[in-house]
């Protein structure tokens, strides 16, 4: 059995940013796919999440966030600028 979903995340504003006075984080769609095989009283599943490999910001703030360099994405992150984070 073979399954595709589609995952829809609308336009969201920034943590921090209670008066809404800053643009908001783009929409996005990622797709996902997923394999299940049957034998006797086996079974035997694999999944790929984004099936597209596609980069988008899943999360944006004003406050200052420990680092995860491998997972951090500044669109300016110091004085006020907010600071975006991709997903990995």
């Amino acid at each position: 059995m073979a399954g595709l979903d589609a995952r829809y995340v609308g336009r969201q504003w920034l943590r921090g940013d209670e008066e809404n006075a800053t643009r908001r984080l783009s929409d996005y769609t990622v797709a996902d796919l997923s394999l299940t095989l049957s034998w006797g009283d086996f079974e035997l599943r694999g999944a790929v999440r984004n099936l597209f490999d596609r980069r988008v910001y899943t999360f944006g703030t004003f406050a200052r966030i420990p680092r995860r360099p491998a997972r951090r994405c500044s669109a300016g992150s110091r004085r006020g600028r907010p600071v975006m984070y991709r997903s990995a």
